[in-house]
């Protein structure tokens, strides 16, 4: 055993200096005990202040083989006839009204239910805690209107000075 010992010392050299490893053409790695080696570097070594270039992905790989064949697959203007008609400023791009007058929903809610739930936040209350004739009034300006404004100015005249606010 001891004399196995010795043997795998001999065999591995001893350990260089940091300053030699950076000039050294193998590398050790060691994890814990363990020493693995001599490894070289691959390709050679990198001069200063010089890099390799990062390596490509699958998709940038797949882009250029893309590319490539679309320029391989460029059809001759014979093939398709003549020139390629570019839109200029000259003729404006045609232009089409809103059908709906609030098409993202920021001046009125979209139903009484979502009315009722920004009441409730607003008052950081739930509405069933309300008396019902409350919300029998609630429920007949919510079928009046349902712009944000309205509700949210209802809410704050007649149900917070209910609650004490």
């Amino acid at each position: 055993m001891v004399r196995a010992k010795r043997a795998r010392t001999a065999e591995t050299p001893k350990q260089t200096s940091s300053d030699l490893r950076l000039r050294a053409s193998y590398f050790y790695p060691d994890r814990g005990e363990q020493r693995y080696g001599p490894y070289t570097p691959v390709g050679g070594p990198i001069p200063l202040h010089r890099y390799r270039r990062f390596k490509k992905t699958k998709t940038q790989r797949r882009t250029e083989r893309i590319e490539t064949l679309a320029e391989k697959l460029a059809l001759p203007e014979s093939g398709w006839g003549g020139q390629i008609t570019e839109t200029t400023a000259s003729t404006p791009p045609h232009q089409a009204p809103f059908v709906d007058p609030d098409p993202f929903r920021e001046i009125t809610f979209p139903n009484a239910i979502a009315a009722k739930r920004a009441i409730a936040d607003y008052l950081n209350m739930p509405l069933a805690k309300l008396p019902p004739e409350e919300l029998d009034k609630l429920n007949a300006a919510l079928a009046d209107s349902l712009r944000k404004t309205d509700v949210i100015d209802y809410a704050r005249i007649n149900l917070k000075p209910l609650l004490g606010g």
